[in-house]
Formats: C-alpha cells, structure tokens, sequence
C-alpha cells in the first residue's frame, strides 16, 4: 500500500485523484482510522484485544461507508485485519491489500490529510515501515493559509498552523528521506507548474507505468465533490494561477505569523522563509 500525506489544501486531493485514475491504482475516499489504530498498536499489548479494537475502529468509524465500505463488507474487513499479524503496518497492508483485490487494481493507497499533524504517532508505531510508501506533498504555508481562510475552516490560524505545518512536514521529511525508494517529496508548485513530470516520479515510486490520460481533467471528476466549494477546480486543467496568491491576499501580519513559526520549513522546502512585505 502507499500513504498521500500533506496538510489540507496542499494538493492531497488533486494528487489523490489523479493517481487513483491510473488503471492499476484505487484510493478509497478519506478515512479515519490510521491515526487511533496507530495508538492502539502502540499502546495494547495483546494481539486479539489489538485487533478487535482496531477493526471496530475502521467498520465503526463515521466514514467507513463512504470509503473502506466501498469496497468490503464489516465482515470482509475485519477478516483482513484478524488474519494479519498485529503490527500497524501489516493490519493497515492487510486491510487496503484486500480493496486492492476488490477493486480489480494491484494497488491501493490512503489519502487523509489529517493524518500528516499526528506523523510521530504513526511512524512510532510502525505504520510507515517496508513495504508501504510515502507520497509528501507539500505547498508553501502561506498559500495554504490563504486558501484555508477561503474555507473558513480554522478561524484562529494565526495562533498555531504555520508551527503546526512546519513541525509536522519537517517530521516526516526527516524521517523517511533517506529511503529513496519508498518516499517521494513532491511539492504542489511543481505539481501545478509541470503535472506530468511530477506524476511520472510518482508512479516510479509506486512502480507503475506513468499513463497520459490520468492527467485528464474528466479523470478527476467524481460526484461527491461536484458540492464542494473547495474542490471547484478539481475537474478543471491544472493551473499554477494560485502559487504565491499570498503576496496580494494574505494580510501583512499573518503573513509575518507564518514566517515567523514555519522559517525552518519554508527555507527546508524551497520557499524562503522571509521576503519583502507589499
């Protein structure tokens, strides 16, 4: 299996969407188990308490339906992580092994961006090791503020995101950058700028032949964002006219927040960590 990690509004989704468009790949849609089993993995000791906590936690989540549910049955799911070892890795490699199967692909990811600001959790407790592979995508904070003030998701973003951001995306990055041939950082600037060069390595990652037409805008279509206000330009050709909106948009103040908490990252991934105020 591989994990898509990024913060939200980073590029998750359109990364996501174009990848599970590729014949060989499927990517159910955001769950929420990955992070609780992880603690449970870390924290229970006996495997058969283990793992009957942690098959409730993936069939009686509030998205299973919409996602893992796509695919299995309760019963399928909880035979995939009853017949696994009681490890974070082989439950969760058991569990998207068996959508893989039912869904006729030879591989299947996870993509749920909360997951990126609970990172130590899930590499402590083995969730990343051999075989599964990490896709980082990562998106210059400030950008991501401003796009996050547009949703009006997190009012007080000042208080806490960019530290947040920087603490989380360092994390992952020093952890899993040494292994070459299970992680991929990918930032969504050259995403945006130049989608088939960055889809090509990511499909070298998953050892997948890159294919044209998952770049098709009409391949990222699915019925359940044609509602969502901020997944307007999903099915849209990818555009890099949002890279650095946060010149003209994000108020000075905020703007200075973000340098201020997240220097160390914005100057790691290429971004500066200061520049001159409008």
């Amino acid at each position: 299996m591989f994990f898509i990690f990024g913060s939200p509004r980073s590029g998750t989704t359109l990364l996501a969407r174009i990848l599970g468009a590729h014949p060989d790949i499927v990517i159910p849609h955001e769950t929420d188990f990955l992070v609780p089993m992880a603690f449970v993995c870390d924290r229970v000791r006996d495997a058969s308490t283990g793992k009957r906590l942690v098959a409730d936690l993936v069939v009686g989540g509030n998205d299973f339906a919409a996602s893992i549910g796509e695919f299995l049955t309760e019963a399928e799911a909880r035979a995939a992580i009853d017949g696994a070892a009681y490890t974070a890795s082989a439950m969760a490699g058991a569990l998207y092994a068996a959508v893989a199967r039912r869904a006729g692909k030879r591989l299947a990811g996870d993509k749920s961006p909360n997951d990126l600001h609970f990172i130590r959790i899930l590499h402590k407790a083995g969730m990343l090791a051999p075989p599964a592979r990490c896709l980082h995508i990562v998106r210059d904070v400030r950008d991501v503020v401003v796009s996050l003030q547009k949703t009006g998701w997190a009012p007080d973003l000042a208080h806490y995101f960019a530290r947040q951001w920087s603490n989380a995306n360092l994390y992952l990055h020093g952890a899993m950058r040494g292994d070459g041939e299970r992680y991929l950082l990918l930032r969504y600037e050259d995403l945006a700028a130049d989608p088939a060069a960055s889809i090509e390595r990511a499909c070298a990652l998953l050892g997948v032949p890159f294919d044209a037409a998952m770049l098709a805008p009409a391949a990222r279509a699915h019925a359940r964002y044609q509602h969502m206000a901020h997944h307007a330009r999903l099915a849209q050709p990818i555009s890099a006219s949002s890279v650095g909106q946060y010149r003209e948009q994000l108020e000075p103040g905020l703007r200075q927040a973000c340098e201020r908490q997240a220097g160390e990252a914005l100057e790691a991934f290429g971004y500066g960590s200061s520049s001159a105020m409008p």
